[in-house]
């Protein structure tokens, strides 16, 4: 369950659960999800996010591949591992991540500072392409507040309480 709060904690740059991104997750990735919250539950972890908030950001095949890699795990053992590994990744993810990287990294630590992490954690091939997307829009953003905003707005989907 560490992946989705990690993913919440680094993205929630003042990101809130509303309405928004894709609820395309097929029947048995919405089964595995369900399966997987009664498992983390059985760890002592009622934190599981509904399906609903996990479907508004997440592709069905990497969601199956990061339950089955961190439900073969013990209780309370970190799931980096099982994120980094659930997917493939490709050019346009990697192309995404340095160009994202090097927009970030140059900005100082302001009230308009985004951790160049984020980068990564929309790259994943967990995390829908949109989300990617609708980041990498924002990048050319010259005026701070206005590229956090927009950044903010495209990564509102991976927030759901």
């Amino acid at each position: 369950m560490a992946h989705v709060r990690s993913v919440a904690v680094v993205a929630a740059f003042a990101l809130s659960c509303g309405s928004g991104g894709g609820s395309g997750l097929s029947a048995a990735a919405r089964a595995k999800w369900n399966d997987y919250c009664v498992y983390e539950a059985a760890c002592g972890d009622t934190s599981c996010l509904p399906v609903e908030c996990v479907a508004r950001y997440a592709e069905s095949g990497p969601l199956i591949e990061f339950v089955d890699c961190q439900t073969a795990k013990m209780c309370d053992i970190s799931d980096d591992e099982c994120t980094a590994s659930a997917g493939t990744t490709d050019a346009e993810r990697q192309d995404f991540i340095a160009r994202c990287e090097a927009a970030l990294n140059p900005l100082p630590a302001t009230p308009c500072y985004i951790d160049p992490t984020l980068c990564t954690i929309v790259a994943y091939p967990l995390i829908r392409k949109e989300i990617m997307r609708a980041v990498d829009a924002c990048l050319p953003i010259t005026v701070c507040e206005d590229r956090l905003r927009c950044i903010q707005a495209a990564g509102e989907p991976l927030k759901c309480n």
